[in-house]
């Protein structure tokens, strides 16, 4: 692919995203759902960090970066606006409509030669963009609108419980990839997601949720089990981050890792949980929530440069 044509290519990619972004802004607003609302926002954000990525490539090859929304992109946001006014199912068979060209011009993009660089970001933000459709045609399939509220003390601490439950069933979905793809580049950049996903997730909860448990013996007991096995899978992780996807061993340590991952998962579930819920009372659990959110979040901003937090034994972290 000559120079031109990529950068065109790219910019039309950072368009997409800009686009999108605009998009959610207006849908956001008018979801009544909060779980689903953070949701969107997350997914709002990940598109965000897809224009911070791809922008420094476009500007080294000489192209010029947009910075706001096209003609297109202005009808798709008045359309997504529109179909928004009726509420969550209108906003998310909006977004779903939105999200479905955005995953095909990335399934087109992937295919394309670029090089190995910009091939793994676009790889990268496509996997993305398909967790994103994932999530919205479950919820439409789901009918999430029809869903009554909770109570207020059920719905803070369900909130929090679906908003870490919502995060272990993408992670089973990365393990279920790497063990059904045969590509090579394919398995390496499903890692790569794996460790951008997982290790913030790990973050926000030895931060904030498991910290919370520090007061209570028995609670506590149970979420130092859990940092520990944290600390095992992340040393697993680590190695297989580092390992070829075409090396012997890759398979069974990616097997190893998905078991280490969904025992942790179960128990968490139910232990933790309910640990928490003895623990928390509703404005506590509101907090500790928010807490969760902003520092996976943050974590996730520094992407790549997201650190294997328990480089060091468990029993001496500050």
């Amino acid at each position: 692919m000559d120079q031109k044509k990529m950068q065109k290519e790219i910019e039309d990619l950072i368009q997409l995203d800009i686009d999108a972004i605009h998009s959610y802004e207006q849908t956001i607003e008018k979801i009544e759902i909060i779980e689903v609302r953070r949701q969107l926002l997350s997914f709002k954000q990940e598109h965000e960090r897809h224009v911070r990525d791809l922008s420094p490539k476009l500007a080294a090859l000489g192209g010029k970066v947009p910075r706001s929304p096209d003609l297109k992109g202005y009808l798709i946001e008045g359309f997504t606006s529109l179909r928004s006014s009726t509420g969550t199912k209108g906003a998310l068979k909006a977004m779903q409509s939105n999200e479905k060209l955005t995953n095909r011009k990335y399934e087109e993009a992937v295919k394309k030669d670029f090089p190995a660089d910009i091939r793994g970001i676009i790889e990268n933000n496509r996997l993305e963009e398909a967790k994103h459709l994932r999530y919205i045609e479950e919820a439409l399939s789901q009918k999430m609108w029809e869903t009554k509220q909770p109570t207020r003390r059920t719905d803070m601490h369900d909130q929090l419980f679906n908003t870490l439950k919502t995060d272990h069933e993408e992670v089973k979905k990365i393990f279920t990839r790497i063990q059904e793809t045969e590509s090579g580049s394919e398995r390496k950049n499903l890692v790569e997601t794996l460790r951008k996903e997982i290790l913030p997730h790990m973050i926000g909860e030895e931060k904030i949720i498991y910290a919370s448990l520090k007061e209570q013996k028995d609670a506590w007991s149970d979420a130092l089990e859990s940092i520990e096995e944290h600390h095992a899978a992340q040393i697993v992780l680590q190695e297989l981050v580092h390992l070829s996807p075409d090396d012997e061993h890759f398979r069974a340590k990616a097997s190893v890792l998905k078991e280490m991952v969904e025992h942790h998962i179960k128990e968490e579930e139910e232990t933790i949980f309910e640990d928490l819920r003895q623990v928390l009372s509703d404005k506590r659990a509101k907090e500790i929530l928010d807490g969760f959110n902003r520092e996976k979040e943050m974590a996730k901003s520094n992407y790549p440069d997201i650190p294997f937090v328990t480089m060091q034994p468990p029993g001496v972290r500050a």
